[in-house]
């Protein structure tokens, strides 16, 4: 071969990146930019540096060496989410920053999960130690993984790994998986290996995914005991040993609630995280005890993997009692909210 063909890539700002064709052999990396980012350079430089989008184009290409970069920038959602489209029919993998639609953005997130290569959600900035509405990201619930904080080098890093990820995919798709002799052929050494980590971390439940072959290790969750609680009985009446009489009788207690515990429906946390029990520090909590709430209402929020998770309410009814603090840490079935049985 003496000369390779040429494909072009573009972004809105006008700029064309010319790229090698993609050989069948040859992966080929879509790097996907949302709004603001063509005034890299100039918008907030002490946050995103000074470096501009066309630095940030020539620095993917030199990670990516031999492999096709697909470059582009957007300020419009829909324009954005067509590519996105396109990356499911050409790409290998694929890096993203959304910028601010990550926020905001279900239709970007409905469109990720068509994908089935690997996706490296990108930031210059730190998006977990910014702003609260920051912390939300409606890519990273898809993404193979995440990098961000390191500035332009946060795109050199996304593209090494995304390029590492398909190339480790292309070869587990040359390579037919093995065979087990029977259906109940495990790799039992695999299994007590995961119940080793359940045992000395506080995970509740491990899932391992080699090709066709998945293998789930859960923690049996034991709820504690309800625990009865009654009046100690009353010391019997004295009187004088010439005018015996039986002792009196226990006392009962006249509260029920001093008996058997409050009684209601617990809603139980999905997932291990950080509760947070209002919007922002100035908001009103979602609910209180007392509150009268309707199905599908969110009484909390839990956060994990920097993604906002609403808790709703099962069903009508009145607020017990809120069983968890704010930014309380919180483990997978453990009560929430408890709600009027």
């Amino acid at each position: 071969i003496t000369a390779t063909p040429q494909l072009k890539g573009r972004s809105d700002s006008g700029r064309t990146a010319t790229i090698a064709s993609a050989m069948p052999e040859t992966p080929v990396l879509y790097v996907l930019n949302g709004p603001n980012l063509n005034l890299l350079g100039v918008r907030e430089p002490d946050i995103y540096g000074h470096e501009t989008l066309a630095d940030v184009q020539a620095l993917c290409e030199r990670a990516a060496d031999s492999a096709a970069v697909v470059f582009r920038q957007t300020n419009h959602e829909g324009e954005l989410i067509d590519w996105v489209h396109e990356a499911r029919e050409k790409a290998s993998a694929l890096v993203i920053n959304a910028a601010g639609y990550t926020h905001t953005s279900v239709a970007l997130l409905d469109a990720l999960k068509t994908l089935t290569i690997p996706i490296v959600e990108c930031h210059l900035s730190n998006p977990a130690a910014r702003e609260r509405f920051r912390h939300r990201s409606y890519v990273s619930p898809v993404a193979t993984g995440v990098v961000s904080g390191f500035g332009p080098f946060s795109y050199e890093l996304a593209v090494r790994a995304a390029l590492r990820l398909a190339q480790e995919r292309r070869a587990e798709s040359k390579t037919p998986a093995p065979k087990l002799k029977n259906e109940a052929e495990i790799d039992t050494t695999l299994v007590r290996q995961l119940a080793d980590i359940l045992n000395d971390t506080s995970l509740t439940e491990i899932e391992v995914e080699r090709g066709e072959l998945r293998i789930r290790v859960a923690r049996e969750i034991v709820a504690a005991p309800v625990m009865q609680y009654a009046a100690a009985p009353a010391p019997a009446a004295h009187v004088p040993a010439a005018a015996p009489a039986a002792a009196a009788p226990a006392a009962m207690p006249s509260d029920p609630a001093t008996i058997v515990a409050k009684k209601g429906e617990e809603v139980k946390s999905p997932m291990v995280g950080t509760v947070y029990l209002q919007a922002s520090p100035e908001a009103p909590p979602f609910c209180q005890a007392g509150d009268k709430v309707k199905k599908g209402q969110t009484l909390l929020i839990v956060e994990a993997m920097k993604t906002m998770n609403p808790i709703q309410a099962p069903r009508d009814g009145v607020v017990v009692e809120v069983l968890v603090g704010d930014a309380q840490p919180v483990e997978f079935g453990e009560p929430l909210v408890l709600l009027e049985a």
